[in-house]
């Protein structure tokens, strides 16, 4: 006779498709969060976060084994993002199983910024004229 075992377990594959840097404060960097199953018991209240302000957790629900779920979002670049010369971001994601038990994933991406550094000075000459 043969046992089964009910394995609960999750994964998440964080990506910025066609995104290879950023270069100034507004830029906007596409995040694709992909969650799957990999385990063989359905999953309930799975969500993930980002681990930069402003990206929002993405609600899943359910996921049965094997099901894939994708999340889209995305991110402004804001001055500190610029001045620091890169963006990490760890995407997590939480579920749980049937049994009450948690499983748990993340995984991380970093978009480098083209730096562009650059100083003007312009010197004006003044002078000083004396009336006699």
């Amino acid at each position: 006779m043969a046992i089964a075992l009910r394995k609960g377990a999750i994964k998440i594959d964080k990506r910025t498709p066609g995104v290879p840097s950023y270069t100034a404060t507004g830029d906007v960097i596409p995040y694709e969060l992909t969650v799957t199953n990999t385990g063989n018991v359905t999953h309930y209240r799975c969500g993930s976060t980002g681990s930069v302000d402003r990206i929002g957790p993405g609600d899943i629900g359910q996921l049965a084994p094997g099901q894939v779920q994708t999340l889209s979002t995305s991110y402004t670049v804001d001055q500190t993002d610029v001045d620091n010369g890169l963006l990490s971001n760890t995407a997590n994601v939480a579920a749980t199983t049937p049994a009450n038990l948690q499983v748990v994933a993340k995984d991380s991406d970093v978009v480098t910024a083209t730096l562009n550094p650059g100083i003007d000075l312009t010197r004006h000459q003044m002078y000083r004229l004396t009336m006699r």
